[in-house]
Parts: structure tokens; C-alpha cells; sequence
């Protein structure tokens, strides 16, 4: 039940995302860029999709240089 609800909230968050993409592109919307390392986005969404592993014997590894420059990104 656990793994449906946080589904389902994904799949809301993503439908979100969405319509917010369509108030970017419309102007309603700005867009607040920052900087940021991009070795800890790619370690939160690793940190994210880890329940799909679970309980299925299987390893999501990482393996990300340090050193990658940051990117600008609007966290929201």
C-alpha cells in the first residue's frame, strides 16, 4: 500500500510538473535559476527511485565524478 501511495504522489508531482512546463512556456510562470552541484541532483534522484530496487536483489550503483561543473536549475 505504501509503495502505491508514493506512486500515485509521484505520478501527481509529475502531472504537476507538467502543467507547470505549460505555464512556463506561456509566460505565466518564472522560472528562479540557481546553481547547483549536479553530483547532488543525480544523488537525490538515486536517493528517489531507490524503492524500485528494493527487495528485488538488485543494486543501483552511482558512479559520478566529483568534479562536474554545477548547473542552473529552478528547484522547484
Amino acid at each position: 500500500v505504501r509503495i502505491v501511495q508514493r506512486i500515485s504522489s509521484e505520478m501527481s508531482e509529475l502531472l504537476n510538473d507538467l502543467l507547470d512546463v505549460a505555464k512556463i512556456e506561456a509566460g505565466k510562470i518564472t522560472v528562479l535559476r540557481e546553481r547547483r552541484s549536479i553530483v547532488e541532483l543525480v544523488r537525490e534522484c538515486r536517493q528517489t527511485y531507490m524503492y524500485l530496487t528494493e527487495g528485488k536483489g538488485l543494486t543501483l550503483a552511482l558512479d559520478v565524478p566529483d568534479d562536474l561543473p554545477p548547473v542552473a536549475h529552478d528547484a522547484r
